[in-house]
């Protein structure tokens, strides 16, 4: 008998198999790897996003004051008051 060139079916079925155990341990961790490059472009945005708004918005003695509404203030809660002598409705509305 002739030597035989050639796989046989279980050499590559063994190879597909390492092929596929070694893909499953990859692709998670390509994923993971993604989410967290992701993570840091989003949170570097956000962060630009406020400077930019900490430059540009005036605070304390620079805010604008309405003279019928004067400040609004948001508790934690969520509830919503103002210092002047319009509405809550009105005022949050502007």
């Amino acid at each position: 008998m002739g030597r035989q060139r050639g796989f046989k079916l279980i050499e590559l079925m063994i190879a597909v198999a390492v092929l596929g155990i070694l893909a499953s341990i990859a692709i998670p961790s390509y994923g993971g790897y993604v989410n967290r490059s992701k993570r840091a472009a989003a949170k570097a945005v956000l962060l630009d996003a406020a400077n930019l708004l900490e430059r540009s918005c005036p605070s304390g003695s620079e805010a604008f004051v309405d003279a019928d509404c004067g400040t609004l203030s948001l508790t934690q809660a969520g509830a919503r008051s103002i210092s002047g002598s319009g509405t809550v409705a009105t005022c949050w509305q502007r």
